[in-house]
């Protein structure tokens, strides 16, 4: 537990392959189910001040307390 932040209740993971993190998170580690938001375009989204498009795909899912957050940029805006 952080002092300052509390109780982690969340941790999210950058991924190349979001179809093949979903399936080992729910076979392997035994997560889920998860809520899947394939293609969700940011257009508000800003990279050093400047707009950039960024496109992503998002799984959700929870284990017990703790959500578990996949997250795979699927075009080559810049982001962080």
């Amino acid at each position: 537990m952080s002092r300052f932040f509390g109780k982690v209740c969340q941790n999210g993971y950058v991924v190349r392959d979001i179809e093949a993190a979903l399936k080992h998170w729910t076979e392997v580690m035994g997560v889920g189910p998860f809520y899947y938001i394939d293609r969700v375009k940011c257009d508000w989204f800003t990279y050093r001040g400047e707009p950039s498009p960024v496109e992503m795909s998002i799984a959700l899912g929870n284990t017990g307390d703790l959500q578990i957050e996949l997250i795979q940029q699927r075009n080559d805006a810049p982001s962080m």
